[in-house]
């Protein structure tokens, strides 16, 4: 596995650094794709977050010593805010979770002109590129005109289908009239009725008289049997066991198998916490979120834990902890009934109002929201 983070870039605002290490800067920009779990709109497009998977173009690929490193200019960063995400790169098979740090600017600004991220296309068109002559090695390319300029949008637009030919009538001759086809449609439905009716009458008249004498007549009713003690019902074998002993035998599941075998979200949360204790992060991360949206409180507290700066570990598996994210998942732990939520978010709480008196607006913000 690669190791990802994401950090910012003091000398430009509004851009983050994606460096990953060890693996080789390649030729060409990779396309990298950003994907946020939970939402019906998921998949993170230059106009926004949309349902449709759209391959982002970083601004900038430099190679380093251990690996590379993307930048992600303000056309991308203004989306984002600090909170777990999918980052794939198709071209390098990378799929792995990163944390979007709370410390980069979010840009409010005019977005920079287009040659300072020409690398990043346009919202609805992809980057300008050359053009060949029909017949030429880049006859396949897509032609890419600025928009605002009509006279280019016209001159490059694609050619209309053909129209089918209008009938057009010689001089002297009668029009032609539209055929009138309802009298064949009435006589259709007539005849349809007349078979439906044909058939009812045979099987009325005819067909159920004669089976009616040819059933033969019900035998007797069997004698109940002695009263006894109700039989066990059979066990079900297609269902996993119980979850106390369900996560035996699933450390090599995949969290989508774990989702798609377990037999409720509290074994879920079983297998997240094992997870955890044997030191696979990431994959317990998952796992607590899967659990916490399907109601279980425990998973919810246990995802404040990750993010709560309070005895924060870097690597497990956040490099920077996040006060506002442990403050909203505490208060969705609390709320459904999760009594140990309480010390460790009354300790969030005061840790929050001092950095608040320090000037923190996120530390006053996440107070205000999650805190009556």
């Amino acid at each position: 596995m690669v190791d990802i983070r994401v950090e910012k870039v003091p000398e430009r605002p509004g851009y983050a650094r994606i460096v990953i290490s060890p693996l080789a800067a390649p030729a060409t920009a990779p396309g990298i794709i950003i994907r946020r779990e939970g939402y019906q709109e998921q998949n993170l497009g230059y106009r926004g977050w949309q349902v449709r998977e759209e391959e982002l173009v970083p601004a900038e690929v430099a190679g380093t010593a251990t690996g590379m490193t993307l930048l992600l200019g303000p056309q991308v960063t203004r989306h984002l805010e600090s909170a777990p995400y999918l980052l794939k790169i198709p071209s390098l098979r990378v799929l792995q979770h990163v944390f979007w740090p709370d410390d980069i600017d979010i840009f409010d600004g005019d977005l920079p002109p287009a040659r300072d991220y020409a690398r990043e296309p346009d919202a609805a068109r992809p980057d300008p590129s050359p053009v060949s002559p029909p017949g030429g090695e880049n006859r396949e390319r897509t032609i890419v005109v600025s928009r605002g300029d009509p006279a280019a949008e016209r001159a490059f637009a694609p050619p209309e289908p053909p129209r089918p030919p209008e009938r057009v009538d010689l001089p002297g001759s009668k029009p032609r009239p539209t055929p009138n086809r309802r009298p064949i449609y009435i006589v259709a439905g007539l005849l349809s009725l007349l078979v439906v009716a044909g058939a009812v009458a045979w099987f009325v008249f005819v067909e159920r008289p004669e089976q009616q004498a040819a059933a033969p007549s019900p035998p007797p009713p069997p004698l109940a049997p002695a009263p006894s003690s109700p039989a066990a019902p059979p066990a079900d074998t297609a269902r996993p066991p119980a979850t106390p002993g369900w996560p035996e035998g699933t450390d090599s599941f995949t969290p989508v198998e774990i989702v798609q075998r377990a037999p409720n979200a509290e074994a879920i949360l079983a297998v997240a916490q094992r997870r955890l204790q044997a030191g696979r992060y990431e994959d317990a991360l998952v796992l607590f979120e899967q659990a916490a949206e399907r109601g279980v409180a425990a998973a919810s507290t246990a995802l404040a834990r990750m993010y709560d700066p309070n005895g924060f570990e870097p690597g497990k598996p956040f490099r920077n902890p996040d006060g506002r994210t442990a403050a909203s998942y505490y208060k969705e732990g609390a709320t459904r009934g999760d009594g140990s939520a309480a010390a460790a978010r009354e300790a969030l709480r005061q840790r929050l109002e001092k950095e608040a008196g320090q000037g923190n607006g996120t530390a006053a913000t996440a107070l205000k929201d999650f805190w009556p």
